[in-house]
């Protein structure tokens, strides 16, 4: 997949191809848009005083960031009482 030469991630037709081609059952697709949107999908997480790392899972405004924890279990974050450090 071709992407723009100045940051390596994908155009905007390039993303939206690929979500078209993976909603219509094309695996291939769906693991290159995945693949491609990897590096923000990770997070490390200042919650009060406590450092958290996993992948995020879902994110809402007023209830906050749902993590699939690395060391297993998810969480809900308070966004309030959250920052992100990585």
């Amino acid at each position: 997949m071709n992407t723009e030469a100045d940051n390596g991630r994908l155009t905007p037709s390039e993303e939206k191809d690929l979500i078209s081609r993976a909603q219509r059952g094309c695996q291939t697709s769906a693991r290159e848009l995945i693949a491609a949107h990897q590096d923000r999908l990770h997070v490390t997480l200042q919650y009060q005083s406590d450092s958290f790392s996993g992948r995020i899972l879902d994110v809402h405004p007023r209830d906050g960031l749902l993590l699939q924890l690395d060391n297993g279990g998810r969480r809900l974050f308070d966004p309030i009482y959250t920052s992100r450090i990585a």
